[in-house]
C-alpha cells in the first residue's frame, strides 16, 4: 500500500529526488509506488543485467570481484546484494533446476537417438552435473537477485538511506 504524495511529510525520502540513491540514473523516486525507478525495471532488463553479471538496480556495478566472491554492495548505487540472511538459497534452486532440466533433456535425447552407448551417456552427464553448476553459480545468483527484485522491489527509502549512510561514513567529521 502506498500513500499519496500529498500525505507524505515534506522531508520524507520518498518525496526527495533520488539522484544520490542511484548515480547512473539520476531519476526521481516514483513517489506513488515508493520504489526507485531503476528497481522497478522490466524483467527483460533485469535478466539482461543478470546475464552481464551487473547490479540489477543500476546496471553499472559488478556483482562479483572473483569467480565465487561477491561484492557486498554495488560500487555505483550502493544497493545491498544480500537482502536478508539465507537470501542466496533461491539461487541454489535456480542452479539446481536448470542443471536437472538440461541433464534430463540430454539423457532422453541421447538415449532414444542411441548416439552414444548408455555408459558413455552416464559418464558425460555425470561430468556435466559436476562442472556446469560451478560455472553457472555466478549467473544463478544474478538471475535470482534480478527475479527477486522484479517481484519484490526494494523500497526507495532503503536505497536512499543506504547511500546516505555510505556518504556519512566516508565524510570527515565537521568541527
Amino acid at each position: 500500500m502506498s500513500l499519496p504524495n500529498s500525505t507524505l511529510p515534506p522531508d520524507d525520502p520518498i518525496r526527495q529526488p533520488a539522484a544520490d540513491a542511484c548515480a547512473p540514473t539520476g531519476k526521481n523516486i516514483d513517489s506513488a509506488a515508493g520504489v526507485h525507478p531503476a528497481a522497478a525495471s522490466s524483467l527483460v532488463t533485469l535478466l539482461w543485467r543478470a546475464v552481464r553479471l551487473r547490479c540489477p538496480v543500476c546496471g553499472q556495478g559488478k556483482l562479483f570481484r572473483g569467480w565465487f566472491t561477491m561484492y557486498p554492495r554495488c560500487e555505483q548505487c550502493h544497493f545491498r546484494f544480500e537482502r536478508s540472511p539465507g537470501y542466496w538459497l533461491g539461487s541454489i534452486f535456480v542452479n539446481y533446476g536448470l542443471t536437472a532440466l538440461i541433464v534430463t533433456a540430454a539423457y532422453f535425447a541421447l538415449f532414444f537417438t542411441e548416439a552414444l552407448p548408455p555408459d558413455w551417456i552416464m559418464r558425460l552427464l555425470l561430468a556435466f552435473c559436476l562442472l556446469f553448476p560451478l560455472w553457472f553459480f555466478r549467473y544463478a545468483r544474478g538471475i535470482w537477485i534480478s527475479v527477486d527484485l522484479y517481484f519484490d522491489p526494494e523500497p526507495a527509502t532503503k536505497l536512499v538511506s543506504a547511500k546516505k549512510a555510505e556518504t556519512s561514513a566516508s565524510s570527515p567529521p565537521q568541527v
